[in-house]
């Protein structure tokens, strides 16, 4: 067959020598931060949480301590949540199917949000439902 192009920008050439180069960065790149980083900070905040729930908002405060005691973790969920996006606006083809990925993605943290209530305030867990609802709504739209 003929040449592939990038969608975005019919002017690059895939499967060419440069793009080869760039594929092996770009790949350890998404693999580091899609899964080395919330394995590491799921070992951090482990690791804090061991040493005891003060230690653990001493250090990580910021990234655990706006969630309920045993949601300390939440954030890695959220990381994973925004992967999946990412992934579903890289990988999927069309656009119409790259919105229904990411409605579906949003859609499921909505769910989790509004059935495990993680957040310490109860306003917060109301807003987060309403935001990711709202914002499925939205992506949805796009399919149309």
């Amino acid at each position: 067959g003929g040449t592939s192009t990038l969608m975005a920008d019919p002017s690059r050439a895939c499967f060419d020598a440069r793009w080869w180069r760039l594929f092996g960065p770009a790949l350890l790149f998404s693999v580091g931060y899609g899964v080395a980083l919330p394995c590491a900070l799921g070992a951090v905040l482990r690791s804090a949480r061991r040493a005891g729930e003060a230690q653990l908002y001493l250090q990580l405060g910021f990234l655990a301590a706006r969630f309920a005691p045993r949601f300390y973790f939440w954030e890695i969920g959220s990381m994973a949540f925004k992967f999946l996006v990412a992934c579903a606006l890289t990988f999927f083809g069309t656009d119409q199917s790259k919105a229904s990925g990411v409605a579906f993605a949003i859609a499921a943290a909505a769910l989790l949000v509004a059935y495990f209530k993680p957040y310490r305030e109860p306003l917060h867990n109301a807003l987060a439902v309403a935001a990711l609802a709202t914002t499925t709504v939205l992506a949805l739209g796009a399919t149309l």
